[in-house]
């Protein structure tokens, strides 16, 4: 029991510290970029019960799988084109650079189609502005 608690409240005490941490950041900046514990907590309950949770789980999934793939056939490539250590290194390397680069561009894809729905919505809304409304 001893040697359990030796191993177990450690690791729980450095989390339970990152969230007060956490918690009193977002407490003190003026921020919408740092939500608290309590609205990420609140927020993960929602999407799991919605279940958008385990779908954006699955499809990260799915494209980690794809680009480790890729990476994986390049640095392969690089392995078989100079068969010592420095083909290995390329290869380590060609991996690294290939996550970051499909990872930067799945993140300007999320930022242009958000961009697009605010466009969108503000067009929506000066257009429902303009038009009279029907009475029922």
């Amino acid at each position: 029991m001893r040697r359990v608690a030796h191993e177990v409240l450690p690791p729980l005490a450095g989390i339970a510290g990152l969230i007060v941490v956490w918690a009193v950041i977002a407490a003190t900046t003026s921020t919408t970029s740092i939500p608290s514990p309590l609205a990420v907590s609140d927020a993960l309950v929602d999407g799991l019960r919605a279940g958008t949770i385990q779908e954006a789980a699955l499809k990260t999934l799915i494209r980690l799988a794809f680009s480790f793939v890729v990476a994986v056939v390049l640095g392969t490539g690089f392995r078989l084109l100079i068969p010592d250590w420095r083909g290995a290194l390329l290869g380590w390397f060609t991996l690294v650079w290939i996550a970051n680069i499909y990872m930067s561009l799945f993140g300007r894809l999320r930022l242009d189609i958000k961009r697009e729905k605010v466009e969108i919505g503000a067009v929506e809304h000066d257009v429902g502005a303009v038009q009279p409304r029907k009475r029922a």
